[in-house]
């Protein structure tokens, strides 16, 4: 034996390594996986954040763009309705106002001539954009008198771009010209909004000329043509695909390879990236917003590196305790199995317990039986000589017609005590010795239905819906009859009253069940009755005309042969039993071919060379020995599927065999139970014929089992 462990300690100990291994390389792989998945949430959620930025600025610009306008045609559409002269000196002094109360936004004005062609005012010096600005009043003929329109941009020679607008006075031969300075609203709206420490805003126009940028080198230029002919050396294909996307989407987001434009170096840097796009007068301009991704991968690549120091101090402390732990463990092995077999049997104890008092419970209600069908027989003979006598007396033409009534009463009062008496005897034989053996479910079914038929009265519609597969169960003799006319009899009496009567029997297989349901159009069973419908003795008939022993004996032949019965009802809406009948297999051989796994319970010392003998010479099974019922009902307790055969002596120490195998029955009621014992009788028999346990044998029989097996 210290030999066996010293190999099995041997083979733990050279897999150890390789174990640490594989679990270090698992965990490792769930620590990337994870801050894989971490790093693109975050990401996408970045992304979402840069995309409403971008769409914040990106109408505060067209809000701003559109104040001015509207603030061009306020001031000087003032002017008109004032009615003030469109004269030269008068428009002078009123731009001369405008420009001094908007000279952030606005760099210059210029009162242009369209009859003369000449410029009577110009608060600009000579310059490109004026010149710009003068050409393009004087190529635009038509124009909307009123209104402040969009002319163009122009790229001064600040370096920054200036948008061009103007205004046609009304009856007038002037056109007001203005130079917007676009790095105002730059440095009012886009600059202000800070995005992570190194993030910024850019906007473009239509055709991709940079016109806002913090970079001012890179103002005016193409995004990618202009890029690509000043840095020949740099890959701006990333660039190129996510200019392609903004030609051809209203928005979007993604990551881009750039560069840092504002340095000399132009290093690389991987953005994150968003872009939306604004509409105005004819004009659409792109608002990109961009973090590098550096500020997110900073946190994350600490993370990993957190998780993996923390993963790697992790599997050295379980190194180290592994270690501790196998020099001990072999030691120690012979009281963990002690304190598992305690622990088992303290489980099985409590169970024993339990189920004892269950038995204590059935045994009361077996003596009760018995105690009635000896009350009921003697019953019986009393009241037969009370009937004869009163059935001559009714024939008796001397008797007058009060005496003759009161007899009938006599007659009915005897006729409802004996259906009591029969009642009872019906509760009484319920667990009866009467051997249980396999049914055709569907023929007897069937049959019942043809007897339920020819009682029904003639104002009933009854159906009868059957399966025409035959349906093995186990049962007795005229069982399934006694079932049915208990339940129609109650459905006829709860029609009574009812303008619509049916009465359908239903069988049908669901699965390993056999399913029996009776339904009525009856007057229903209120909710206080459904909860004690099935005690013995309760009736909601009244005393003289049920004695409420029906459905109790029928609930309690279900729970002998492992079914159940089911019922939906309430008032004035019908009533529905469902009776289940475990399914048999029809051939019992076929049952004994699934046996793979025996359990043995047995306290004598002999059985421990018996099991090792069966094991050589029976090897297509697996025995094991258990020599405390409790350790056995924990097994099954905690897996009910623990064995397919129980073997159990009829004496043991803490109970008997048969309260053993009771429990187990109800634990699984699909193993098969053998009973050992010297001395059959015909008192253990009861339990065979009641399907309890499935064999009784004496010890010699053993290996003529297996033999059959």
């Amino acid at each position: 034996m210290k030999s066996r462990f010293g190999d099995i300690r041997s083979h733990l100990n050279s897999m150890m390594p390789v174990f640490f291994g594989i679990a270090f390389l698992l965990i490792l792989y769930i620590d990337v996986r994870s801050f894989r998945h971490y790093r693109a949430a975050m990401i996408a959620q970045e992304q979402q954040q840069l995309l409403m930025i971008a769409k914040t600025v990106g109408n505060h610009l067209e809000n701003a763009v559109q104040q001015e306008l509207s603030e061009i045609e306020l001031y000087f559409g003032g002017l008109e309705d004032a009615g003030v002269e469109e004269e030269a000196e008068q428009l002078r002094h009123a731009a001369l106002y405008f420009a001094k109360q908007n000279g952030d936004a606005f760099h210059g004005i210029l009162l242009y001539d369209r009859i003369q062609g000449t410029v009577p005012y110009s608060s600009m010096q000579p310059s490109g954009t004026a010149a710009a600005l003068r050409r393009a009043g004087e190529a635009t003929e038509e124009a909307e008198a009123g209104t402040a329109e969009i002319l163009g941009k122009e790229l001064a020679d600040s370096g920054w771009y200036e948008m061009l607008l103007r205004y046609r006075l009304r009856n007038s031969p002037y056109d007001i010209l203005f130079s917007a300075n676009l790095n105002y609203l730059y440095e009012t709206i886009v600059s202000p909004v800070k995005i992570g420490r190194n993030g910024y805003s850019v906007v473009k126009d239509k055709d991709l000329a940079i016109i806002m940028h913090h970079a001012r080198s890179q103002i005016g230029m193409d995004a990618v043509y202009d890029r690509a002919e000043r840095y020949p050396e740099l890959n701006l294909t990333s660039l190129r695909a996510w200019i392609d996307r903004q030609k051809e989407e209203e928005e979007g987001s993604g990551i881009l390879d750039s560069y840092v434009w504002d340095s000399e170096a132009l290093e690389p840097v991987e953005r994150i990236v968003a872009f939306t796009k604004i509409h105005f007068q004819g004009e659409c301009w792109i608002v990109n917003s961009t973090l590098p991704m550096q500020e997110l991968s900073g946190p994350l690549g600490s993370m990993v590196l957190m998780i993996a120091a923390f993963t790697g101090i992790y599997f050295l402390l379980l190194l180290i305790a592994a270690v501790f732990l196998t020099g001990s463990r072999y030691q120690a092995e012979a009281q963990r199995q002690e304190i598992r077999y305690l622990r088992e049997l303290n489980q099985g104890m409590e169970v024993i317990s339990r189920q004892k008092e269950e038995i204590r419970h059935y045994q009361r209600v077996q003596s009760l039986g018995m105690m009635a069908s000896h009350i009921a027989h003697e019953f019986n003979n009393f009241l037969t000589p009370v009937l004869v006598y009163a059935e001559l007396l009714e024939g008796d033409e001397t008797i007058s017609p009060e005496n003759r009534e009161m007899l009938r009463e006599i007659t009915g009062a005897v006729n409802r005590a004996s259906k009591l008496s029969h009642d009872l005897l019906a509760f009484a034989r319920q667990d009866s010795g009467s051997k249980l053996r396999l049914l055709n479910m569907t023929e007897e079914t069937r049959a019942a239905s043809e007897v339920v038929r020819q009682l029904c009265p003639e104002e009933l519609r009854f159906t009868a819906v059957l399966t025409e597969e035959p349906l093995p169960v186990m049962g007795r003799d005229g069982m399934l009859q006694h079932i049915l006319l208990n339940l129609s009899k109650n459905a006829f009496q709860a029609m009574e009253k009812t303008t619509r009567k049916e009465l359908e029997i239903r069988l049908m297989r669901e699965g390993d069940w056999a399913v029996l349901t009776v339904r009525d159009t009856g007057c229903g069973i209120s909710e206080d009755a459904r909860a004690r419908i099935f005690e013995p003795f309760y009736t909601t008939k009244g005393s003289r005309q049920g004695t409420g022993l029906g459905l109790s004996v029928i609930q309690n032949v279900m729970n002998s042969l492992g079914g159940r019965i089911e019922l939906e009802s309430g008032r004035m809406q019908g009533s529905l039993f469902r009776l289940y009948f475990p399914i048999e297999e029809a051939d019992p051989g076929r049952r004994m071919l699934r046996i793979r796994r025996i359990s043995v319970v047995s306290e004598r010392q002999e059985m421990e060379e018996k099991l090792r003998r069966w094991n050589r010479e029976h090897p297509k099974y697996a025995f094991t020995l258990y020599r405390h019922p409790a350790a056995l009902l924990s097994a099954l307790q905690g897996n009910r599927a623990e064995t397919d055969m129980v073997l159990s002596d009829y004496r043991l120490d803490s109970m008997s065999g048969i309260e053993l195998l009771e429990m187990v029955r109800r634990l699984n009621d699909g193993i098969r139970l053998l009973l050992c014992t010297e001395e059959p009788g015909e008192d253990l028999q009861w339990y065979v014929n009641n399907g309890i346990i499935d064999r009784i044998l004496r010890q010699e029989e053993f290996e003529e089992v297996l033999q059959e097996e």
